[in-house]
């Protein structure tokens, strides 16, 4: 017999061995699709704004598919913040605790008047205020160098406000057309409101688009606030005349014309633009208390409610954080109506409220439960961009009726412990 070498042997069944494993393997599925985040509707031609018909809503409310939250980054460690003291625009630096005056004598800016409103930009490089009566200031933090945006100097009807910025820091402010003059002959009224969105790095208007007038609900509106990509406006109605309407906010989608509104209290729209808050003081004339839904945008029912605690509680100022996750907001044990909108009752006992929002999309409709962070909360200034703390003012209220005690704080959202930050006359009345 033929002797067939050890090495030709070997490699034989090697052979019949690769052969037939091969019908136990899976077959080959080939390269997964890698998955993608949600972006951002682009500009250009699709946020060319597109007013809603005159005098009417649409009948149907535009629907928005919820695209998923970008994951938010994490805030500059020294993240800047501006408030007003004594009619200056004031920083603070959390990481080492320095704060000084931006604006008045002997300022870094040199910048001198009666100042309010200040923004900072999401870079923490610019910050936007008001001059009263005159125009808007845009300074640089790095070198406290500025520019000026002219305004109408309309002094006795603020409808010019700065909105805020966008994630690119390009900034929104509001510019009236025509003057209302009811007080004496000839009357005239504003007949226009537009946006104007300024680049601090160039230096100039780089767009502009005009606000909805005459809706079913309002004479005029002008801005309030603005999502990170320019599409939402919050607006804020009303008439030119000596009352004080007080008609609720609303939202403007810029690239449909969709409106959002309810007359039970001010609409809010997330950072994300996924969701809606409203108010809603509705229940306050039966005795009841208001209420905060939270919808999906283009969505008729809330996916979450919360109810005031105790009746008679009125709910105010909604802030949502910059991540979309929570909703901040005040809750006063009383309130008052001496004509118009309920408002607030100052006599103490509010609270600082926040809504832990993020389990919106999963959850059925039901009831939210707040946390409370701090009482006698006088204003909600802003959100950190990492969303863990709150800006705020706390004070009571003296026996003339006027604020004292007043302390601007950064609350921890996870601690709730509180760093004061400045006392004194500090009003911002931020939106």
């Amino acid at each position: 017999m033929r002797r067939i070498p050890i090495l030709t042997v070997l490699l034989i069944i090697t052979f019949l061995l690769s052969g037939c494993c091969s019908f136990f393997l899976p077959g080959n599925t080939g390269p997964q699709p890698a998955e993608t985040e949600a972006t951002n509707l682009s500009g250009g031609d699709d946020m060319t704004p597109v007013p809603p018909p005159e005098g009417s809503l649409p009948t149907e409310a535009t629907e928005v598919p919820p695209s998923a939250p970008e994951p938010t980054e994490a805030a500059p460690s020294n993240w800047p913040i501006a408030y007003t003291k004594d009619s200056q625009i004031w920083i603070f630096y959390p990481e080492t605790g320095e704060k000084f005056a931006l604006t008045g004598a002997g300022s870094p800016s040199g910048l001198e008047g009666s100042f309010s409103y200040p923004k900072v930009s999401p870079s923490g490089t610019f910050v936007a205020f008001n001059k009263q009566y005159g125009e808007f200031i845009v300074l640089n933090l790095e070198d406290h160098s500025f520019a000026r945006i002219p305004n109408g100097d309309t002094q006795m009807w603020a409808t010019e406000n700065i909105l805020g910025w966008d994630a690119h820091d390009n900034l929104y402010v509001t510019q009236q057309v025509g003057i209302c003059v009811f007080w004496e002959e000839p009357n005239s009224n504003i007949s226009a409101v537009n946006i104007l969105v300024y680049d601090p790095r160039a230096g100039t208007v780089v767009d502009s688009f005009p606000l909805p007038q005459n809706l079913s609900f309002t004479g005029n509106s002008t801005g309030i606030g603005v999502t990170p990509d320019g599409r939402f406006i919050t607006g804020d109605p009303f008439y030119c005349g000596p009352e004080n309407a007080g008609i609720p906010d609303f939202v403007y989608d810029r690239q449909t014309g969709a409106v959002y509104w309810q007359k039970g209290g001010d609409t809010r729209i997330s950072a994300d633009e996924r969701w809606l808050a409203e108010l809603d003081d509705s229940k306050l004339n039966e005795q009841g208390a208001g209420e905060i839904h939270i919808k999906v945008l283009g969505e008729e029912d809330a996916r979450l409610t919360y109810t005031g605690a105790t009746s008679g509680t009125l709910l105010w100022e909604m802030h949502w954080s910059p991540n979309s996750e929570y909703l901040a907001a005040l809750e006063f044990p009383s309130a008052e109506r001496w004509a118009g909108p309920w408002i607030p009752n100052y006599k103490g006992g509010n609270k600082l409220i926040v809504l832990p929002a993020n389990g919106i999309s999963e959850s059925a409709p039901g009831q939210a439960q707040a946390r409370v962070l701090a009482e006698n909360v006088i204003d909600i200034f802003s959100w950190t961009p990492d969303s863990q703390y709150l800006v705020v003012t706390t004070g009571t209220v003296g026996a003339d009726g006027y604020y004292q005690n007043i302390a601007l704080k950064l609350i921890n959202l996870q601690t709730l412990e509180q760093t004061v930050i400045d006392s004194g006359q500090i009003f911002n009345y931020m939106y």
